[in-house]
């Protein structure tokens, strides 16, 4: 019996129908969509968005780099000849990064209309002086190089605009030109143009005339050689073939009991993999495991019937369609006005420059405002698309960690918007204990979530009457665009109008979620019995929530002050850059002392969401200089763009700002969770041990499912540009290497980055150690979440609960399923504990793989606390 057949007989020919022609149509939209990319790469003659053409850098760069050093050895000699004169445009430059500039500019040339031979050599002449030109200004001024110009660059597309951009730099340093010319430019491109076809046989020059019976008008156009041309259109044919774009299904998905094949029913789907690995890797695990708690868990949360809240997606329709933004995060149509052009721009420099940069960071935003709305769109397309269907499903499938995932654009794990247009096909009544729950849920989207259940039912109480009147004129009342989770907080006005109307015999179809209260360190506190961090966690019963973010930035707040009132005073020291180049030297800057820097600290204010993330991302290995990125990019980047420059005005002090207050975010964390960094620091000496007997970092998980950490070394050229480019992918000898998936091998550097490297790798068969020991820490705890979540499904499909909303560390079903539910999270995450000590097994695995020597060099697991893990089974805040 076909698919198709089982499909008529299990579902009936108009729901079979249905879902044939859906996994056509995601197979036709890949497609299309990947056509689309094509010819717009081919229209703007980008070579980094021609997936096909990646082979011809990571084969061809090596290539033509050895026979430009051939040619440097030959022009070199005694018989160099007109070689040697043409060589001094070179002769600095690193001969892959000439290469990878040739083969660039020829590649360029198979795009579009056809290039003659000297277009094509201006081309490459023009590119490497541009990139000249950096490397000379990045040598000369370093310091001003690696701040303003290279983020000048940034903000700059098109070769020419990088080397107009370059140029006016020079006149503005008063670099002298020296001697370089266009017309040797040109034979310089010339000759790397035949020495990159005759090495690699990408292309060959053909006399095309013009039409005209005279000889003078004809020309030598470039074209690709046609064993070329054909692989990249198998390239390009297989690539499009591979795109599928997955939709949701009508039916159940397709039930997973093999490690390959689920979700989808019919070979218009190209078959998905159940662990997002390779596929050797994939096969060679799991083969002859038994997955079958996995499989369960996995099919319990994609059988899960959903349907679209038609009231939210109608709302969310029109508010994309109002010339006005009442939601920050989603863009209404027109945007803002650009800014008015001063009335001297001619003849005042000044106000044409801040004019310029008006207009250049008004433009760049409108272009991030576009991508916002695209995305609304699309999601809101798929609403409509399914907004008639009775009951939709999202296929899932794991990552290496064990972490499940939907495989589709639209799915209950998405973004707020996301969550608010879907809705439980089956629906619940809430009952009395559901209603309660509703409402928290409420609060909850609303971002009171800090406070105990009574404050949040209290808030609810006090906001009814905007709540209803949000659900009855959502387009009047407003109030709801203004909370943390605008459409979620939408649908629940919605079914809070129901509850009002028709009570506790109301039936309720919005999800109801738990979240882990930092649940990373969560399961470090409970594997260790840590009871000074399992309180700041919420594993311990008490009347109201801890906040641990909140401790850290009290305890952040005391330092501060401590350093207000002893700490040094600034001064200025002498600081080396390049030291031991040739462009070392030196400068006097202003070391910003601990005084200086808690007063602003201060003066700027430390709450809990200045130490949120970094508290957060400690339990996956972020450290104390991963801190100080965090920062930059979340607190001092955007604190400035809003005018706030007066607490970091000089890009010196906003590095010094940020590695002040990371230092005692890592100091006050780590007071309160001393025991995750001890397991932290364990875990990565063994994942160390592993890696120096060249073994990757297996473990199963208490939910029976086995993770595979293996991440190995690559061998790689690097090549830095000015040009925008793409990450190559790696090859194994004359294979190429398939431990990533098509999308992510392929993912390009956004155009316009500078210094971009190329990365021509090569896999090898060892084991890199440096990132099975960065990896191992928050991959580990990655699966003990996920192995929470599948303990959890399984025992409440146990328990009678059909319908499951599940992130990672959060836990969702319909309200008046919520009690049970919420007991059953506990539990679970209990059970986990108390049955077996993790990381007593996972040293026991780690034991098994390790030779005699290795074995005496593991230390003993970190000692244990007292916390009384059972605790969390009256804890109300544990996961709330």
């Amino acid at each position: 019996m076909t698919p198709s057949e089982q499909l008529v007989q299990k579902y009936g020919s108009v729901l079979a129908e249905r879902q044939i022609q859906l996994e056509i149509e995601g197979s036709e939209l890949g497609t299309a969509n990947f056509d689309k990319q094509l010819e717009k790469a081919m229209e703007e003659k980008d070579v980094n968005g021609i997936q096909a053409y990646s082979w011809i850098f990571r084969e061809g760069v090596p290539l033509v780099a050895q026979a430009i050093e051939t040619w440097r050895t030959e022009a070199s000699g005694p018989k160099g000849g007109r070689k040697s004169t043409l060589l001094r445009y070179i002769e600095s430059m690193d001969a892959k990064v000439v290469a990878y500039i040739t083969l660039r500019a020829t590649l360029t040339a198979f795009m579009g209309k056809p290039m003659t031979n000297t277009v094509v050599s201006r081309k490459i002449g023009l590119d490497l002086d541009t990139q000249f030109r950096a490397e000379r200004l990045k040598a000369e001024y370093g310091r001003a190089y690696q701040g303003a110009i290279e983020e000048g660059l940034k903000q700059r597309h098109g070769d020419h605009v990088k080397r107009a951009y370059l140029q006016a730099w020079e006149r503005r340093l008063e670099v002298e030109e020296d001697g370089r010319n266009e017309a040797d430019l040109i034979k310089v491109g010339m000759h790397l143009l035949s020495i990159a076809l005759q090495a690699t046989g990408l292309g060959h020059l053909q006399r095309v005339s013009s039409g005209s019976s005279k000889v003078q008008d004809t020309s030598l156009v470039l074209s690709m050689s046609p064993e070329f041309a054909k692989r990249a259109d198998r390239i390009n044919m297989k690539l499009a073939e591979m795109a599928t774009v997955h939709l949701p299904t009508v039916v159940p998905p397709n039930p997973w009991t093999h490690w390959m094949g689920g979700g989808y029913y019919t070979e218009h789907t190209r078959p998905i993999l159940f662990v997002r690995a390779p596929l050797a890797v994939v096969k060679s695990v799991y083969n002859e495991l038994d997955l079958t708690p996995v499989y369960e868990a996995v099919n319990r949360i994609q059988e899960t019937p959903w349907a679209i809240n038609t009231r939210v997606l109608d709302v969310a329709q029109e508010i994309l369609s109002w010339k006005r933004n009442v939601i920050d995060a989603y863009p209404c149509i027109l945007g803002e006005d650009p800014p008015e052009k001063p009335h001297d721009i001619d003849s005042n420099p000044e106000a044409r420059l801040a004019y310029r940069k008006q207009a250049f960071e008004h433009y760049q935003k409108m272009d991030v405002l576009g991508s916002k709305r695209r995305r609304v769109a699309s999601v809101l397309s798929q609403g409509q698309k399914f907004r008639d269907d009775e009951a939709i499903y999202f296929p899932h499938n794991l990552d290496f960690r064990g972490r499940i995932y939907a495989t589709t654009l639209l799915n209950p794990q998405g973004d707020d918007l996301m969550k608010g247009i879907l809705k439980f096909s089956s629906g619940v009544p809430l009952g009395l204990e559901g209603a309660k729950w509703l409402a928290i849920h409420g609060a909850n989207c609303a971002g009171v979530d800090k406070v105990s259940f009574d404050e949040r039912l209290a808030w609810i109480e006090a906001h009814e009457e905007v709540i209803l009147n949000c659900a009855r004129q959502p387009f009047e009342e407003l109030f709801w665009t203004t909370v943390d989770c605008p459409f979620g907080f939408l649908a629940f006005c919605f079914e809070w109008e129901g509850f009002k109307l028709k009570g506790s015999e109301f039936v309720s179809h919005i999800p109801v979620a738990f979240d882990g209260s930092c649940s990373g360190l969560q399961h470090f506190s409970a594997m260790l019995k840590d009871e000074i961090g399992g309180s700041a966690v919420n594993l311990t019963p008490t009347e109201t929530p801890s906040d641990i973010y909140r401790m850290v930035a009290e305890k952040v707040i005391k330092q501060l002050e401590a350093d207000v009132a002893h700490g040094s005073s600034d001064e200025f020291v002498e600081k080396v850059y390049d030291k031991g180049t040739e462009s070392e030297n030196s400068t006097t800057v202003l070391q910003l002392g601990s005084r200086t820097c808690a007063e602003r600290w201060l003066a700027y204010g430390i709450t809990r969401s200045e130490t949120k993330r970094s508290v957060m991302t400690l339990a996956y290995g972020s450290r104390e200089y991963g801190f100080a990125e965090q920062i930059m990019i979340d607190i001092i980047r955007p604190s400035a763009e809003r005018g706030k420059t007066h607490f970091w005005p000089t890009p010196g002090e906003k590095s010094q700002m940020a590695r002040y207050l990371a230092a005692h975010i890592w100091t006050a964390v780590g007071s309160v969770v001393v025991k995750a960094v001890e397991a932290m620091n364990w875990l990565q000496t063994a994942a160390s041990l592993l890696g120096s007997q060249g073994l990757p970092v297996r473990w199963t998980t208490p939910a029976g499912f086995t993770v595979w950490q293996e991440y190995r070394k690559r061998t790689t050229q690097r090549v830095e540009t000015v040009f925008g480019a793409s990450l190559i992918r790696g090859f194994d000898g004359e294979k190429e290497n398939r431990s990533e998936s098509a999308g992510q091998a392929d993912k390009g550097v956004k155009e316009g980055d500078v210094r971009v490297r190329v990365q021509i790798s090569h896999f090898t068969p060892d084991i890199d150690k440096v990132a099975q020991k960065n990896g191992i820490s928050p991959n580990f705890i990655h699966s003990m979440d996920a192995s929470h979540l599948m303990q959890t499904v399984v025992a409440g499909a146990k328990q009678g609960i059909r319908s499951f909303a599940m992130i990672h560390d959060s836990f969702g079903t319909h309200a008046g399923n919520s009690g049970k539910f919420f007991k059953i999270i506990r539990e679970e995450f209990v059970r986990t504990y108390i049955e077996q000590d993790v990381l007593a097994v996972f040293a026991a695995q780690v034991s098994d793989q390790l030779d005699n020597n290795n074995v005496k060099k593991l230390p003993m697991i970190p000692c244990k606390g007292s916390l009384e893990v059972s605790g969390v089974n009256e804890s109300l805040y544990a996961f709330a």
